[in-house]
């Protein structure tokens, strides 16, 4: 009969319990005994892996952009660094003609294809046996772009219908995406079918392919054959950021080649400007999604010190869980003393007690990551909805697996390392007749060490979240020097001057329509014109950049801006002649400085114009607060594509309704849709908005963690001074002079890691505002507000524990005595 050793802690079969299942079963019973601790632990390191597991899916997402092309290291975009006036600037688009011309003379261009979106239509309209059927392209999943047949070549697409060779080999030919195809015709096979584009355009359907997947900067789900625009044949001047050139190398030839042959092709074609330098290169495809010196058709872009800061806030979240474990397990080393010796005296070595607390902790691990996957798995909606794309656990199953397993390993020695050394060093018979006192000088530096980090890592999140909230909150109270609020904007599609004017009459006659104008981009938008032009001064002619507005005689009075020097524009027409109206930047960028006077009269030439200037306004933001105010002119001309309205927001319904009613008249083919001015101008921030909150979840964590392992260090503190307790309440300590005991030691800890992380707070913010050209100052009372949140967090954490420190029975304590 083999020989059992029952005890209160576990049960040890000698002869027949094989090691590892002997520790399992064991560490399973410890962790039942000790529920609160047990919980703590579990919950602490849950919340460090959460963490860990969703950056490390965020990082993995954005790193596999574009890798699932077959010829993605091969694959280029051509793009160029331009320096004009003492301003250098970079872009990724290419005057329509150059595509063509590159092809013929770079030989070493296996394939090659226009990527452009600057025509995308509004509607695309599909004929059913109850009339035709309207579709706002901008509800349908992807986007819409024009591309010629080697695209096909050049980017992998999964078709399920058509021949990718042949299907855009004509004009009049578009490819879509399964989604969109299935929104347009149900069930139905959509092949050699036709749709209308903006009421006149009819495309025929020469191939389906599967979803577009999301990791991907070029995320069209419409894809219909480009033609160059007529006017744009010949036109080497016009330069778009929606017109892009991608192609791939022939075998054996060296990107370095194609470089070596860009200047003479500058040079033939004459793409440089005088007063210009211009250069061109090629960007791998591998690298379109990071950095931002150049744009991607995803409109999101990446930095590599980006994904490294959120790595590293992952990484220091999941240490600060593995100090809670150290510390708690520390804390509780006093009371598993009698296992600890029962063990040794039954012979176990130990390294054999070190290998049984490493599986004790694996087996918390392993619990915390099964309630990580599942709590990522039961949050993956209000995740996707706040990061704007899919981060399914099915789609990283292998790399999440080795990811999962390197991370039970590595916490599992982090975390539990210490406490089996810890654990494992008690003598035996002190341990049996549990005469162990820990002490609190043993090892105390290493534990309050390890909270000052914890608490570092804390404050540095909590004055990044303060000082991007005030930022953020910066730029909803900032003057753009225009009014936004109030301010509906809705398209227009190519009208006519009679269909314009009818469209105003109608929505004037309204008393909830205060003001209408019509633009080419508004006042605050992300499409931007800008050209060259020549200012002519006292027999001089000054060269320059500016953006340039198309807009008619309300938009000042409609925005509201204010008219520093000169008069209003006038409208066009027999009786007028053009006139221009610029900002006060111009007339600062032209040497005028705040002489507006001077500049009054002087003409410019630009485009097909050359007018006077009649009147300045006041700078306003035609961009979001990362870039600086630009010069400004504005022209009364009718390349208008949106109508800014005005409304009376005590009836605020009434007006959207009456908007669209007039709308809907003047545009018929089209599907009615408007935006806010305020929310256009909070669309600049999104992304910044994202980060935001990012950072303030990754915060709240940081703090429960923080106070997790604060709760493991006073468990620890009242466990080893219990004596020291006793006597002094023997001797007449009061209640609130215990408490001073834990709190006076916490408040120091906290102080020394604000010093630590004040600076490093200060530096990665003041990095961070440096995207800005409007930013906050860096107060004072941002660190001050951090100290003392940490400070009332710390409070409330230590109160609990102290309090029932302070109010246990001193005979209890020293009846060992």
């Amino acid at each position: 009969m083999p020989y059992v050793l029952y005890t209160r802690y576990y049960t040890f079969d000698c002869t027949e319990n094989p090691m590892l299942k002997n520790y399992i079963k064991i560490a399973i019973r410890n962790l039942i005994k000790n529920k609160s601790y047990s919980a703590i632990n579990i919950a602490g390191l849950s919340l460090g892996i959460v963490c860990a597991m969703l950056i490390f899916m965020i990082i993995r997402f954005d790193l596999s952009f574009d890798t699932y092309h077959q010829n993605a290291g091969n694959t280029y975009r051509l793009v160029y660094e331009q320096n004009r006036f003492g301003e250098t600037s970079f872009g990724e688009g290419v005057p329509y003609p150059l595509p063509e011309a590159l092809r013929v003379e770079f030989p070493g261009i296996e394939y090659l294809s226009v990527v452009d979106n600057n025509n995308t239509p509004s509607v695309i309209a599909v004929e059913t046996p109850t009339g035709r059927q309207k579709f706002n392209i901008g509800n349908l999943p992807g986007e819409y772009g024009a591309v010629r047949q080697d695209y096909f070549n050049i980017f992998d697409l999964n078709w399920l219908h058509g021949n990718p060779q042949t299907a855009l080999n004509r004009p009049g030919t578009i490819v879509l995406s399964k989604p969109v195809a299935d929104i347009l015709f149900g069930n139905q096979n959509p092949l050699g079918k036709t749709i209308v584009l903006d009421g006149s355009r009819e495309m025929e359907i020469t191939g389906i392919v599967g979803k577009i997947p999301e990791n991907t900067d070029l995320p069209f789900s419409m894809m219909a054959y480009f033609e160059i625009p007529e006017w744009a044949v010949d036109n080497w001047g016009s330069v778009s950021s929606s017109t892009q050139v991608y192609f791939t190398l022939k075998p054996g030839t060296q990107p370095a080649t194609i470089e070596a042959g860009l200047p003479g092709f500058v040079d033939k074609y004459g793409l440089e400007e005088p007063d210009e330098e211009l250069s061109y290169s090629l960007q791998p495809l591998g690298e379109i999604h990071f950095g931002n010196k150049y744009g991607n058709f995803s409109h999101r872009v990446v930095t590599s010190a980006g994904l490294w800061a959120l790595g590293l806030i992952g990484l220091f979240l999941l240490v600060t869980a593995c100090i809670n474990f150290i510390n708690l397990n520390t804390a509780v080393a006093v009371q598993r003393s009698k296992e600890v010796g029962v063990r040794k005296v039954l012979g176990g070595t130990r390294l054999q007690l070190i290998a049984y607390f490493l599986v004790e902790t694996a087996v918390i691990t392993l619990i915390a990551i099964l309630c990580s996957l599942l709590f990522v798995e039961l949050s993956s909606g209000f995740v996707e909805s706040f990061l704007g794309y899919e981060l399914a656990l099915s789609k990283l199953a292998g790399d999440l697996f080795i990811f999962l397993t390197l991370l039970l390993i590595a916490v599992t020695f982090t975390a539990g390392l210490y406490p089996a050394f810890v654990l494992s060093g008690y003598g035996p018979t002190e341990a049996i007749r549990n005469t162990i006192r820990a002490s609190y000088g043993r090892g105390a530096s290493l534990r309050k060490g390890l909270v000052v980090f914890q608490f570092a890592i804390s404050q540095v999140l909590i004055i990044s979240m303060i000082v991007m909230w005030n930022q953020m909150d910066y730029f909803t109270q900032v003057d753009m020097g225009f009014n936004k609020e109030a301010v509906v904007e809705v398209p227009v599609h190519e009208p006519d001057e009679t269909t314009r004017e009818q469209f105003r009459q109608q929505l004037m006659q309204q008393a909830s329509i205060l003001e209408i104008t019509y633009s080419n981009t508004g006042t605050a938008s992300q499409n931007v014109w800008s050209s060259g032009y020549e200012l002519y001064s006292d027999d001089q002619i000054q060269e320059g950049q500016t953006q340039i507005k198309f807009v008619d005689e309300h938009f000042t009075k409609t925005y509201e801006l204010e008219i520093v020097a000169g008069e209003n524009l006038r409208p066009t027409g027999s009786d007028s002649v053009t006139q221009f109206l610029v900002n006060e930047a111009f007339a600062k960028s032209s040497g005028f400085g705040e002489e507006y006077h001077r500049l009054l009269g002087k003409e410019i030439a630009l485009w097909s114009y050359r007018a006077p200037i009649t009147g300045i306004v006041k700078n306003f933001n035609t961009q979001s607060l990362h870039a600086p105010i630009q010069p400004v002119v504005m022209v009364v001309d009718d390349r208008y594509s949106i109508s800014g309205i005005r409304i009376n927001t005590a009836n605020t319904s009434q007006a959207l309704q009456q908007i669209e009613e007039a709308w809907t008249a003047a545009f018929p083919q089209y599907v009615f849709e408007y935006q806010f001015l305020d929310d256009v101008v909070r669309e600049f921030y999104e992304d910044e908005q994202k980060g935001v909150q990012l950072v303030n979840a990754f915060t709240v964590i940081a703090i429960i963690i923080g106070c997790l392992g604060l709760f493991g260090l006073i468990s620890y503190m009242a466990s080893t001074r219990t004596k020291e307790i006793g006597i002094r309440k023997v001797l007449g300590a009061a209640t609130s002079d215990i408490i001073q005991i834990f709190s006076k030691e916490i408040t120091l800890l906290i102080l020394v890691a604000f010093i630590l992380a004040a600076p490093l707070a200060y530096f990665l913010m003041s990095s961070w505002l440096t995207d800005f050209a409007y930013k906050i100052d860096l107060s004072a009372w941002f660190f001050i507000v951090s100290l003392l949140a940490t400070l009332g967090l710390a409070v409330l954490t230590v109160g609990y524990r102290s309090l029932k420190a302070a109010f246990a029975n001193p005979v209890e304590s020293l009846q060992s005595e």
